[in-house]
């Protein structure tokens, strides 16, 4: 009995694993869309991929606008859950890695 136990408690820790998208590749920003009033900030991805941003992640908005205006390409991860955001389906950003 006490092995069934710990299966099961098992088994729900595993279900709540994190998965990304796009899964690390590396992309450019093909835009940059910003609302008005402090809104999450939408950033467009070369493959078409569209992930947001918080908008009191000011560090990280700098951030994307610099890979953006110098058009350098970055390893992107957001997460898989799915959320509208000014009427554009998107992924929170979760980590941009730099390339040279």
């Amino acid at each position: 009995m006490k092995n069934i136990i710990i299966f099961i408690l098992l088994f729900f820790v595993s279900g709540n694993s994190n998965a990304w998208t796009p899964n690390g590749a590396s992309l450019s920003v093909k835009g940059i869309i910003e609302w008005e009033n402090n809104q999450h900030v939408v950033v467009w991805l070369s493959d078409d991929t569209k992930c947001y941003i918080p908008a009191n992640e000011s560090n990280l908005i700098s951030f994307v606008y610099t890979l953006y205006l110098n058009q350098k390409k970055a390893s992107w991860h957001c997460h898989d859950a799915e959320k509208t955001v000014g009427g554009y389906k998107t992924h929170r950003l979760h980590r941009v890695v730099a390339l040279q």
